[in-house]
């Protein structure tokens, strides 16, 4: 299985290119997500589990079509339907419920043994976190990535994983509320991560993604991005960096930079 991620300033365009990317590759290659390539896999391998089914169909066939919505209504209906659809599903198939995230941490733990160095290395840095509520989502985030690249990797499952945001942009988010990026933990931490066949770099200009910020200035992070937009741009910088001598490197600015990755699955 192929793995390509993007990384970028918030609102930069990466889940856009993402979307495209996978519009255009999709009649050739089935596609994946970080959470639904392990739903699909733990699907595959237990097939009797009613909760696992749920998630397959939810992730297969109930996708938000109305175009009319807005950015923000879309934001506030996915959080609706998440939370009534996790309700549902935890009371009445809690048996199933627990199976799976059973068969999850299995997957967990040969991923952490798999990459036991990366795993040791990212953890020390999420424990860093202040905020037990943001600790808690890093370390779900990091838990999902980690499973899913694992079976990328190992599982001898066809397809592409798409990741709008992989290991690189994540060690940003880890020091997102910093001033400085350790930069001897950065060289340690991309040496030691999962290999990607593409990583793009949404090249997007500050004025553009102020002028995006601006329409959601309401929501508290997005108060934060817009504040400090240049910070964030010059560790994004260092990162990229330290990334761009890579083979599997490439800028993306518009969506006709993209057409390299078309050449080489199509080989």
């Amino acid at each position: 299985m192929k793995i390509i991620e993007f990384f970028g300033l918030p609102f930069s365009g990466k889940t856009y290119y993402c979307e495209y990317l996978k519009k255009k590759i999709s009649k050739n290659h089935e596609i994946f997500n970080v959470k639904n390539l392990i739903i699909f896999y733990l699907r595959e391998n237990n097939k009797e589990n009613l909760y696992s089914l749920c998630l397959y169909m939810k992730y297969r066939f109930f996708k938000d079509t109305d175009k009319s919505r807005s950015d923000e209504q879309k934001i506030s209906l996915k959080k609706e339907n998440k939370s009534i659809f996790f309700t549902f599903t935890k009371k009445f198939l809690f048996k199933s419920f627990l199976e799976f995230h059973r068969k999850k941490n299995i997957l967990f733990k040969e991923s952490k043994k798999k990459y036991q160095t990366f795993y040791n290395l990212t953890s020390k840095i999420i424990e860093k976190e202040k905020n037990r509520e943001r600790k808690k989502i890093l370390k779900r985030w990091f838990k999902d990535e980690l499973i899913s690249v694992y079976i990328a990797n190992f599982k001898k499952k066809e397809g592409i994983l798409l990741m709008s945001e992989g290991f690189i942009q994540r060690f940003h988010s880890y020091y997102l509320y910093e001033d400085e990026l350790d930069l001897d933990l950065l060289k340690n931490y991309l040496n030691l991560r999962p290999k990607s066949d593409f990583i793009f770099f949404v090249d997007t200009s500050k004025d553009i993604i102020k002028d995006r910020l601006e329409s959601f200035i309401k929501f508290e992070k997005n108060k934060f991005y817009f504040n400090n937009l240049n910070k964030l741009d010059i560790k994004f910088s260092k990162i990229m960096n330290l990334i761009k001598h890579t083979n599997d490197f490439y800028v993306v600015k518009n969506e006709k930079n993209l057409s390299q990755v078309f050449r080489i699955l199509d080989k």
